[in-house]
């Protein structure tokens, strides 16, 4: 894809329109347009940051800033950046949760019904079992 020289982690929004991806240096997020054929970074950070997941209308994105993510002057939370004119806005708050922002748990997610998840430290160690029916 033209332009896509230093990008990786791409993901394509549900509706198939943009490419969002991740690029480093800068710290940086950007879409690109299908219609347009063209990039667009959305937002610089100053620091590293998490991962991203897109929202199930694809006109925003999702991500978690941790203690050691966030710029100066940002709160840790969850954060939505509008697509496509990049608006960045804390989302939610962290406020009495021990959310796991640090290594593979600062990943954020979409639940079936919409909702944005991120992982919750209780000091304790959980594992589930699932049993899928086969369609046979």
């Amino acid at each position: 894809m033209a332009g896509s020289d230093g990008y990786y982690a791409p993901l394509w929004s549900p509706d198939g329109q943009y490419l969002a991806a991740i690029q480093n240096p800068p710290k940086s997020l950007a879409i690109y347009s299908v219609k347009i054929k063209q990039w667009k970074q959305l937002k610089v950070f100053e620091h590293d940051w998490g991962f991203f997941v897109w929202a199930p209308d694809s006109k925003s994105l999702y991500s978690i800033l941790g203690p050691g993510e966030a710029a100066t002057g940002e709160q840790t939370g969850i954060y939505r950046l509008t697509v496509p004119d990049g608006k960045w806005e804390l989302f939610t708050k962290f406020a009495g949760l021990n959310v796991l922002v640090n290594g593979p748990q600062n990943f954020v997610s979409i639940t079936p019904e919409g909702n944005v998840a991120a992982m919750n430290d209780t000091s304790v160690t959980q594992i589930y079992q699932m049993k899928w029916k086969n369609a046979e």
